[in-house]
């Protein structure tokens, strides 16, 4: 197995007032290796070595969660106060959370086996330490993190990740969005979702499945390298199939950059231990008891809360807590979610958005209550990539601004773009 960085230095001048030592990394379904290196001078740029350098963004791999594997790596001889690791740069949410440093001694990441990044904090439930600023503040222990990824040529809105690391409320400030508890979003240029969990542990997932979706897990040269058998991960599937997944599982349909590719033309069935097969549940009148059983739910009740009303219309739902499309649609609730216009589920007509008034007739014995909807067609007005990202305005619209791009939300107003013809320009 190759070995990325062997038997080396990666210096710089410390009186150099101009240059900055630094290593911007690549990321992707696989493990980056570093071994006998040493880090020499500074001063470093963002940190002398930041993984998954432009994750999300055009040409890089993805999902974010690549693993980093340090043997053998002195920072030692560094100037001092100087940040030794970063997790994500010029990236998009996704790096900044997912990315996975291991080491195989006790030198490369103090003494640790493991550190990943500080917006996942839950795994201080499972052992984990917070560092200081010279490991970007990032959680460490010397449990076996490794890497799950989800692979789908569809979107299947949010998916959610249950389990140790994940039990905690959601944070929902960027770069986290929810990542911290478990909410997986997709990523469009490599068609995939992707998070990190521990090795030997159960997890469970949940979303709207819809088409087939490939299951990958860690690689079998971290077995190799720790000394292990093939490690292992249960992983139970909300409304599919659930799988025991291996580092050994056959991966012949990945490519450095997810399925794109290459990898595009292989017959997913004929290689995968996991995939899973999307089900749609027939709800009976016999059946009804057993929804509770097979499809968890979130708060009953409760209100979106957006600060002006989508062109969408949107219901609370409380399915919508573990993850599906249109769920989370406010940013805030998870159960807040888009429904009544394509591709959004048909609304739940006690708490859909009505856009004509309720009228109410009452008498000394009785109640009466009318509700009456009307449906407004959604125009969709995004402007997108060839790889299929959406052009978005921030959200601080004073001064100087950069419109950015990344993955489309129909719902979302910032993406949402009209032509001005007196000036012969688009605005949002």
């Amino acid at each position: 197995v190759s070995h990325h960085f062997r038997d080396g230095f990666i210096a710089n001048n410390d009186k150099d007032a101009y240059g900055r030592l630094q290593i911007v990394g690549p990321s992707g379904p696989f493990t980056f290796r570093f071994t006998n290196m040493t880090f020499v001078g500074g001063p470093v740029g963002e940190a002398a070595l930041c993984a998954g350098q432009h994750c999300g963004r055009g040409g890089a791999g993805g999902p974010c969660n690549v693993q980093y594997l340090l043997e053998d790596v002195d920072w030692t001889r560094l100037m001092p106060w100087q940040k030794r690791i970063k997790f994500g740069a010029h990236a998009m949410s996704f790096g900044f959370v997912q990315p996975i440093f291991l080491a195989t001694d006790n030198v490369s990441l103090g003494g640790y086996h493991a550190m990943i990044s500080q917006h996942l904090n839950g795994f201080a439930a499972v052992g984990c330490e917070q560092q200081d600023f010279h490991w970007d503040s990032g959680f460490a222990c010397n449990i076996p993190i490794r890497r799950l990824n989800f692979w789908s040529n569809v979107d299947q809105g949010n998916l959610t990740l249950t389990g140790p690391g994940y039990y905690v409320e959601p944070n929902l400030a960027f770069p986290s969005i929810g990542q911290n508890a478990g909410v997986m979003q997709y990523e469009p240029m490599h068609r995939g979702y992707g998070l990190p969990v521990v090795a030997g542990h159960a997890y469970t997932v949940s979303g709207a499945w819809r088409g087939d979706v490939a299951v990958e897990f860690s690689d079998q040269l971290l077995a190799e390298v720790f000394g292990t058998p093939a490690e292992r991960l249960n992983l139970t599937v909300v409304n599919g199939t659930n799988c025991d997944l291996t580092s050994e599982d056959p991966r012949d349909y990945l490519s450095p950059r997810g399925t794109d590719g290459q990898a595009a033309t292989v017959q997913l069935e004929e290689k995968l231990n996991c995939m899973i097969q999307g089900e749609t549940l027939s709800l009976t009148e016999s059946g009804m008891d057993d929804i509770g059983s097979v499809m968890p739910t979130g708060r009953p009740e409760g209100e979106c809360e957006f600060d002006n009303d989508p062109a969408v219309r949107y219901h609370w739902d409380p399915s919508c807590s573990f993850g599906g499309l249109g769920c989370l649609a406010d940013g805030i609730n998870p159960e807040c979610g888009f429904c009544g216009t394509p591709p959004f589920p048909e609304c739940i007509a006690t708490t859909a958005l009505a856009t004509t008034p309720t009228t109410t007739t009452t008498t000394t014995s009785t109640t009466t209550t009318t509700a009456t909807t009307t449906t407004t067609t959604f125009v969709d007005m995004t402007i997108k990539t060839l790889r299929g990202q959406c052009l978005a305005a921030p959200r601080d619209m004073d001064g100087e601004i950069f419109v950015q791009v990344g993955p489309c939300n129909l719902a979302n107003l910032s993406q949402q773009w009209v032509y001005d013809g007196d000036h012969g320009t688009i605005r949002n």
